[in-house]
């Protein structure tokens, strides 16, 4: 761990740029939302409820169960008519596109990547399944997804099936209605 010339840590440091910047309406999402992560993302999205207007910057590979709290707090956002501007600037995998699809305006950058998946490992016997028949995690990525973008129900829900985890770049992103627009600069 180092030290700074104040006694702190560079990990203080990084703690209180990451909460000046929530508070001034720009929450980062962290790499991994897991464990306190998934807390921390969710008590900036609690924190910044007063503002009408925020911005979010998206670079995810992957989060928890608890980081679809983060997700339900941005609903929140969309049906009070409160903006979130979504910036993706490098990856929006498994949670992060959750994220993305529910902001009020979402961009991109030209070499963002894009993942979506249902269930990771497979049915088995005892894996649950929604009533339509769907693996119950497949059927909630599908549902969520489809309330924020073009493709309806059961195209999300084809393209998660066939696929364990399906990768695509901005263009693919925009005609799916995930995003909004490519810019070069966020």
């Amino acid at each position: 761990m180092k030290f700074t010339p104040d006694g702190g840590t560079q990990k203080d440091i990084q703690t209180t740029l990451w909460l000046d910047l929530v508070r001034s309406g720009e929450v980062r999402v962290p790499e991994m939302v897991a464990r306190g992560a998934s807390v921390a993302l969710l008590f900036a999205l609690r924190s910044v409820r007063h503002l009408k207007s925020i911005d979010l910057h998206v670079d995810t590979t992957s989060g928890d169960h608890k980081a679809f709290d983060s997700c339900k707090e941005l609903l929140r956002r969309r049906n009070d008519g409160q903006m979130t501007n979504v910036f993706v600037d490098g990856i929006a995998g498994s949670i992060g596109l959750s994220f993305v699809a529910v902001g009020t305006h979402r961009v991109a950058t030209p070499d963002s990547t894009f993942i979506v998946h249902g269930e990771q490992y497979r049915p088995c016997d005892t894996t649950p399944r929604h009533e339509t028949g769907a693996l119950l995690e497949d059927h909630h990525a599908a549902d969520w997804l489809a309330r924020f973008t073009t493709l309806n129900y059961v195209e999300w829900l084809g393209i998660i099936e066939k696929e364990v985890a399906l990768t695509f770049g901005p263009e693919q992103a925009i005609e799916w209605g995930v995003i909004d627009a490519i810019e070069g600069v966020l």
